[in-house]
């Protein structure tokens, strides 16, 4: 018989010493980290120390080693188990092919989503808030040409630079806005990149907040309009000469170099 807890051989009689002492019994190839067990309802057994990460469990009635992973998929695989540790459910695993979206189900297999993967997956079911929920902008930009709001990737007609205002043209293209015509305007959008190349796609700010040290140098609280005199900028002068076109783009509303950009449709027509 193997593992037993058996007597130690001392001779014929025992002293005191021997009686008492810690090396009277010990277990038939007994090791550091083993563990007694009744291997039966007279017998004593010597359980060998298990392999690292490993979870002694119960089988056929008798103390066992097992895998972690092991474990678990006895677990799940009991119909309508349910295995709770610290009031959270780890048992009763279901398979997300048949109950979740494509995107829980990545992350469920390999542990890793990736930005691009949760665009694609928000993109794909759309996004809903719940009541009380928002969406926030900042406007307190802290840093030089950065923005916040909503954005488009939108095709350039011509050669546009950061910070440029555009108009639609009926090539559907972006084209620098001036309000000296109508044929220029509305302005519904600003330029966000450093330059864009005619016929090359780039993002435009829609509606937000922009921030640009250099070229965005206004009075806090200045109205903005579409230039009359250079061709896709900023101005806080009201155009004035007769057929020139009043768009309110926005407000100089953070200092001298944050504005709330929000562009009106409404024009005003200088008679």
């Amino acid at each position: 018989m193997a593992n037993e807890f058996e007597h130690i051989t001392t001779g014929v009689d025992l002293s005191q010493a021997e009686y008492e002492g810690i090396l009277a019994h010990k277990f038939d190839g007994q090791a550091t980290g083993d563990i007694m067990y009744a291997s039966s309802n007279v017998q004593l057994s010597r359980r060998a120390i298990g392999a690292g990460n490993t979870i002694l469990s119960s089988q056929g009635g008798v103390p066992v080693w097992r895998t972690p992973t092991n474990i678990l998929a006895d677990l799940s695989g009991q119909a309508g188990a349910e295995f709770l540790f610290n009031t959270k459910k780890v048992g009763g695993v279901v398979d997300p092919t048949t109950n979740q979206q494509v995107a829980t189900k990545k992350y469920h297999d390999d542990n890793t989503y990736t930005n691009a993967e949760a665009v694609a997956a928000a993109e794909a079911a759309g996004l809903a808030l719940a009541s009380g929920k928002n969406i926030k902008v900042i406007a307190n930009l802290t840093g030089d040409q950065t923005w916040s709001g909503i954005t488009a990737v939108l095709q350039a007609g011509e050669i546009i630079t950061r910070t440029e205002l555009c108009y639609v043209k009926n090539d559907g293209k972006m084209w620098l806005a001036q309000s000296d015509a109508a044929g220029t305007m509305p302005a519904i959008a600003v330029f966000t990149g450093a330059n864009l190349a005619a016929n090359a796609w780039g993002e435009f700010l829609l509606l937000g907040f922009y921030r640009e040290d250099t070229i965005l140098t206004f009075a806090l609280g200045d109205m903005l309009y579409v230039s009359d005199t250079v061709a896709g900028a900023f101005d806080n002068v009201l155009p004035s000469d007769a057929g020139e076109q009043v768009q309110v783009l926005g407000k100089c509303l953070i200092g001298t170099h944050i504005i709330y950009f929000n562009p009106s449709l409404e024009l005003v027509e200088i008679g």
